[in-house]
């Protein structure tokens, strides 16, 4: 149903957009063409990550469901934490053929340094889901619940590893300890395997990071989930409850979306929402989307861009930005 719900609405955008753009641009030749180009499709880091996995899935679902009638090309542009990629995209502005996929650094980058951008200056295009933080214990920790995790907190100040030092996995677990009342020190590690092995090795005692690189060691028995972002439980861990089912508000998430540069037309726009509204509808995706532990949740256009004001001001607040 809720599906259905965002469908009918992503239609009324789009024929809403489509309008206002035909009156707007008079119906040019332009418009009527598009696409008609190949498609520059940027990611903002190395090969292998989830943002380049998630590129590389929506070309290929694109052009071999000829929902896109031209190629798609996927040119990694790292470097920077993501200030590389993400400034080549701004800086074509107005182009309808240069499009990037969202991350976590795609927020708080410009936040931390002085970078010619920000989030809320791209064209929102579509939010297709988004990566939440996990936190977890050892096998052998004394802590299995929220409230077990809490009181010990209250008692002395928790250490929390987590990958990155201004990442979902610190900003969620300040917005957590800060609802809750309680300290913790954060240790930064270069990855979400490294912290794992921190608090398997007893360096630490939680771990904050997504479940798609820490399911491994579920699956073993050496880590044990106690809390989730987002609005759902994910079908991989189905015992372990929200956030937000427990009475806390976590606003911060790895965005999983799709941007263009400034100034793209509303008929580009426009028809992009319908394309990907299509998209998202196949079986290849929803396998994407559960292989990489990504929860559902679709924003179109302006409702994307509101999102994403709303996850800025949540980043900014965490680290006094």
């Amino acid at each position: 149903m809720r599906r259905q719900n965002y469908l009918l609405a992503v239609a009324a955008t789009v024929l809403a957009i489509s309008a206002c753009s035909a009156e707007g641009s008079g119906g040019t030749a332009a418009d009527e063409d598009y696409p008609s180009k190949t498609l520059d499709m940027t990611v903002a880091f190395g090969p292998g990550g989830g943002v380049d996995i998630m590129s590389r899935t929506v070309a290929k679902l694109l052009t071999e469901n000829d929902l896109y009638p031209a190629e798609i090309v996927v040119n990694n542009r790292e470097g920077g934490s993501g200030s590389r990629g993400y400034g080549y995209v701004f800086s074509r502005e107005g182009s309808a053929y240069d499009m990037t996929a969202t991350s976590g650094s795609f927020i708080s980058t410009p936040l931390q340094a002085d970078t010619p951008w920000s989030a809320t200056e791209f064209t929102p295009i579509a939010l297709l889901g988004t990566d939440e933080v996990v936190v977890w214990v050892g096998k052998d920790s004394p802590i299995h619940t929220i409230d077990e995790l809490i009181e010990v907190g209250k008692q002395r100040t928790l250490l929390v590893g987590g990958a990155g030092a201004t990442t979902i996995d610190y900003i969620a677990m300040k917005q957590f300890a800060d609802q809750a009342g309680f300290n913790f020190n954060y240790v930064a590690h270069d990855s979400g395997p490294e912290a794992a092995n921190s608090l398997l090795s007893g360096s630490i005692d939680i771990v904050s990071h997504s479940a798609s690189s820490m399911f491994g060691l579920y699956q073993s028995g050496d880590l044990r989930p106690i809390v989730i972002g987002g609005q759902e439980r994910l079908d991989q861990l189905p015992s372990t409850p929200t956030f937000e089912e427990l009475g806390y508000k976590i606003t911060v998430n790895q965005p999983r979306g799709l941007v263009m540069p400034p100034g793209v037309p509303d008929s580009v726009v426009a028809w992009w929402q319908d394309a990907l509204s299509q998209m998202v509808e196949l079986p290849e995706w929803r396998e994407y989307l559960a292989d990489n532990f990504i929860s559902e949740r679709v924003l179109f256009g302006d409702d994307f861009g509101a999102y994403l004001e709303e996850t800025v001001e949540a980043y900014a607040q965490a680290l006094g930005s």
